[in-house]
């Protein structure tokens, strides 16, 4: 995929940034920001250039609006079928490590998801440590797109109406209106067919827990590495983190209790952050459980 640069959208768009600054109601500084997080992001190689997605930035530009504009449904098709088959872990997708020979294994009888992931523009190069290539979605863009797209067809629910409710996840996170966040979440949850669930355990749960929240727009951060360990889920926003922790048929006491004790939000508290320790307990017999613990401003858990 050949791209536009950081310098290039500057240089190219001057005239037109303003304008889309104004209609969205931001600064210069910040639209450029906001066009790095949906559009940028494509790196191709060890080298550390990255690039933007010239058919969105040229859309998002006429549009004067920041959304989604490019996802292939065939190849996405293709791609979910392979994730079913395989039973692969979605939220890993995130956190990828993988060595060079991986880019070009395309044998039919050991298809490798990751290669086509990246062949088809779902995922990129982030980093890469002189053994490993770390990869991970691009951007907000595909990211939103491709997990939407997940999530409408791995979590069956007759009720279309409760089912898109899951795109208010980010707003009542952003606005700290847990009620509804947990009301919203136990509603979804106990909507899916038994047929569907029936047997599933505690990666069923977080894989649609998942697909639910980087649906709806938050940044999600699957397995985030603290010094003692990893907690399930992080949910950034600019002046707050939510550490989240899931279990199965235990209890959101047991949840939070194990963040505390790993510290798992320590590695935020340096920037000033507001943190909230989220447990989840996934109760296949009962309602599930939300339990919130918010640290002082002065507390390091």
């Amino acid at each position: 995929m050949l791209g536009f640069t950081d310098g290039e959208i500057i240089h190219y768009f001057k005239d037109y940034i303003p304008t889309l600054a104004k209609e969205n109601g931001l600064s210069y500084d910040g639209c450029l920001e906001s066009l790095r997080t949906w559009y940028n992001g494509y790196r191709f190689s060890q080298k550390a250039a990255k690039v933007y997605n010239p058919f969105s930035i040229l859309n998002v530009l006429k549009n004067r609006s920041f959304k989604n504009f490019w996802f292939e449904t065939d190849i996405a098709i293709a791609l979910m079928n392979l994730i079913k088959e395989k039973d692969y872990p979605i939220s890993n997708i995130e956190n990828l490590e993988i060595q060079e020979m991986t880019f070009s294994t395309y044998a039919l009888e050991n298809l490798r998801l990751e290669a086509l992931l990246f062949q088809a523009g779902y995922i990129t190069i982030h980093d890469y440590d002189g053994l490993l290539y770390q990869l991970g979605y691009p951007n907000r863009e595909v990211k939103n797109s491709f997990l939407s797209y997940l999530y409408d067809n791995l979590v069956k629910l007759a009720d279309t109406t409760l089912k898109e409710q899951y795109i208010r996840l980010h707003q009542y996170l952003a606005q700290e209106d847990l009620a509804q966040f947990i009301e919203t979440t136990n509603a979804i949850l106990s909507a899916i067919p038994y047929p569907q669930i029936g047997g599933q355990g505690e990666a069923y749960y977080h894989t649609v827990f998942y697909l639910m929240l980087s649906a709806s727009g938050v940044l999600v951060h699957t397995e985030p590495l603290s010094s003692h360990g990893r907690a399930d889920i992080a949910v950034a926003f600019k002046d707050k983190v939510f550490v989240v922790e899931l279990k199965c048929n235990q209890s959101a006491e047991e949840a939070i209790r194990q963040i505390r004790e790993k510290r798992y939000g320590e590695k935020y508290v340096q920037s000033g952050r507001k943190i909230s320790l989220v447990g989840i307990n996934f109760d296949t017999h009962a309602p599930s459980q939300t339990g919130v613990w918010r640290p002082g401003p002065a507390e390091t858990e």
